[in-house]
């Protein structure tokens, strides 16, 4: 392949205008409305995101970029797997991993009292100034 080829010149371009594979925050949440709320709120505010529908898609997403995540967001409740239980699992593979659970329900279902705890609804805003709080 020669850089004149217009299918090498199209590779080229567009490994250059990819984003760097930077820090990263692993979002999960069964509710679409919920999680694309979330997902567009942290991107605009410049974070890279990798979400998962679910507890199970979330551990895959960890295992491919676990050098990459700095902070995982999730549901409590999720219909195959609970945050907590994907946070355990997680941390066992990194302790230090900090989390944030987003909830509608109003007790803490095996939420460890270190972690944070954001109760929906809640505004935009108000979940970035947590996130950034979360990672400084």
């Amino acid at each position: 392949m020669s850089e004149k080829d217009p299918v090498y010149a199209s590779l080229r371009m567009t490994l250059q205008d990819a984003p760097a594979a930077g820090p990263a925050i692993l979002l999960a949440d069964d509710e679409d409305g919920s999680r694309t709320l979330l997902v567009a709120a942290l991107r605009r505010s410049g974070f890279d995101v990798l979400e998962a529908s679910c507890g199970l898609e979330a551990l895959s997403l960890f295992d491919a970029n676990a050098s990459r995540i700095r902070l995982l967001v999730t549901d409590v409740m999720m219909p195959d797997l609970r945050g907590p239980d994907v946070a355990a699992r997680l941390r066992l593979l990194m302790p230090a991993l900090p989390v944030l659970y987003v909830t509608g329900y109003a007790e803490r279902h095996g939420i460890d009292l270190d972690d944070q705890l954001m109760h929906k609804p809640f505004t935009p805003s108000s979940f970035i100034a947590t996130v950034k709080r979360i990672l400084r």
